[in-house]
């Protein structure tokens, strides 16, 4: 009984083992069913983006992206479907764009490869896809323009819009390129395939209309400001903003394709054609390789040209990241004056230090030779010391003069430092206008030879203070008023005696000052003030 009872529990176990690994098997085979699934989703859902993106448009731009309490909902039914119809044509007019752009990414890299017969129908195929792609296109913008400009409204065609000429400009570059079949001139139309690098403009309009054209919200904010959302306005912006993709990607695209153009012209290795590509971009030229038929040397120019605009972007870029921003320049200059004042307090006091031993040297006796020396020795420190505290001084009110100037005054639209400067020349020119004007009225009263003459001290305060006195303000009123008669008695002056003196004075003011010329020439340099120091 045991043993049977043994083996059935053994059956039994050997049961619950094999349920249990038929249940682990049948888990596995459908987790990797579902992740087959999952796969195949996910690619269904990458391909047929660009569809369901279509109908997903216009219910975005029901939600009123941009904020604004009026819905669109609220507008009139024939508003309503013009913009629905708009915002339709510009999502399908991305989703066109993007398909030329790989059009163009496809036809760039056949013409890298060996032109045989095969590759040049596989080019002309994709070309005529994409030029049925532009046609497309434009008869899009065509509806656009149907919308936006009454004169295109019943007219909505490709021929009858006015982008037909950039239409046929793009369908003139997307035909440019190498026959299948040849029968004459085959040197020249195998040069066309060169020139089919031209059509990789239509990435650069492609990221155009991904980033800025397809949204609502830049439209409306390009229309509002007034502002063209051209292509050119996108790669301004990206030379600006995006410096070190765009320049690392050109560089990488032109050196690849520059090689490999010149390997296939050349009939050279791949890595040939790189070297020289390199050689060529970086403008070395070592002369080991050098092209030797009509398409390598077209390819040459072609190189010198893409590396003389790579330089000189990258020298912009250079300069640009060198300048400083003002805001750092602030600051520079800021812990500059610091450091300065600093250092003006410490030669302050070197100067005091040794001062005071050049006087207790000069002080010492008797005085002998190794005194004598020394106190020469200590005097020439001291003068060293005295013209490097005057230098430091300078650089130091120089340095927070400018950091004044960087402060702007709104008003005058000056810096404060030239504010305040020009104010006080104003002041001044002010009290020389008035000084020269009391001196003009007093001479006009002495030429009148009125009876009533100021006193002495009027005279003095009419020419010295910047108004006239109480006093000679008075006088001018009894001048201009001859009837008014004054009680006050007023001695008559010498007028002929009073031109002498002032005569006699200008000579001796002439001579003080050739005499203060003469000691000036024949003075000795003595070492600099630390009074005037501050004087730049």
């Amino acid at each position: 009984m045991r043993r049977g009872r043994e083996t059935s529990i053994g059956e039994a176990c050997e049961m619950e083992t094999r349920t249990s690994s038929m249940s682990t098997s049948r888990k596995r085979s459908g987790n990797a069913g579902s992740r087959a699934l999952r796969a195949i989703r996910k690619k269904t859902q990458a391909v047929t983006l660009a569809p369901r993106l279509l109908g997903t448009r216009v219910k975005h731009l029901l939600r009123d992206e941009l904020y604004i309490d009026v819905s669109i909902r609220n507008a009139p039914t024939v508003v309503t479907n013009e913009i629905a119809n708009l915002e339709l044509l510009a999502a399908y007019h991305r989703w066109l764009r993007g398909v030329h752009a790989l059009l163009a990414i496809v036809v760039f890299v056949l013409s890298l490869v060996r032109a045989d017969v095969v590759v040049n129908w596989t080019i002309l195929a994709v070309s005529i896809a994409a030029i049925l792609i532009i046609i497309k296109v434009y008869g899009i913008k065509a509806e656009y323009t149907g919308l936006t400009n009454v004169m295109y409204k019943e007219n909505r065609s490709v021929l009858t819009s006015p982008f037909v000429n950039q239409m046929f400009l793009e369908i003139l570059i997307w035909i440019i390129q190498t026959p299948p079949i040849i029968l004459f001139w085959r040197p020249f139309f195998e040069l066309l395939n060169y020139f089919i690098f031209i059509r990789l403009y239509v990435i650069v309009v492609y990221i155009h209309n991904a980033v800025y054209v397809h949204r609502t919200f830049c439209r409306a904010m390009a229309a509002v400001v007034g502002l063209p959302l051209s292509i050119s306005f996108t790669i301004r912006t990206a030379l600006v903003y995006s410096k070190a993709k765009v320049t690392c990607f050109t560089i990488l695209i032109s050196w690849i394709s520059i090689g490999c153009m010149y390997s296939k012209a050349e009939h050279v290795s791949l890595s040939d054609g790189l070297w020289f590509s390199f050689q060529t971009l970086s403008t070395v030229g070592y002369g080991d390789l050098s092209p030797t038929t009509t398409t390598g040397r077209l390819v040459t120019v072609l190189a010198w040209i893409v590396s003389f605009l790579l330089i000189a972007y990258m020298v912009v870029i250079l300069h640009g990241s060198l300048v400083q921003d003002e805001n750092e320049y602030n600051m520079y200059v800021l812990m500059r004056c610091h450091k300065l004042s600093h250092k003006v307090r410490n030669e302050s006091a070197r100067v005091i230090q040794k001062a005071w031993r050049f006087h207790r040297a000069s002080l010492q006796l008797p005085q002998t030779r190794i005194r004598k020396v020394k106190t020469l020795l200590q005097a020439w420190s001291l003068t060293h010391t005295i013209s490097r505290l005057r230098y430091v001084r300078q650089d130091w009110v120089y340095t927070t003069r400018l950091f004044r100037e960087r402060r702007h005054n709104p008003i005058v639209g000056l810096s404060e430092y030239k504010h305040r400067e020009e104010l006080y020349i104003a002041q001044c020119a002010a009290r020389h206008t008035q000084r020269q004007s009391d001196v003009d009225a007093f001479m006009q009263l002495l030429l009148k030879k009125q009876d009533k003459m100021p006193t002495r001290e009027e005279v003095e305060q009419a020419i010295i203070s910047n108004s006239l006195d109480n006093s000679f303000s008075s006088f001018l009123d009894g001048a201009r008023a001859p009837n008014v008669v004054t009680t006050s008695a007023v001695p008559s002056l010498d007028i002929g005696s009073l031109f002498d003196k002032v005569e006699d004075l200008e000579t001796k003011c002439r001579e003080l000052t050739t005499t203060i010329e003469s000691l000036l020439a024949t003075a000795a340099t003595n070492p600099p003030s630390l009074a005037h120091s501050h004087e730049r």
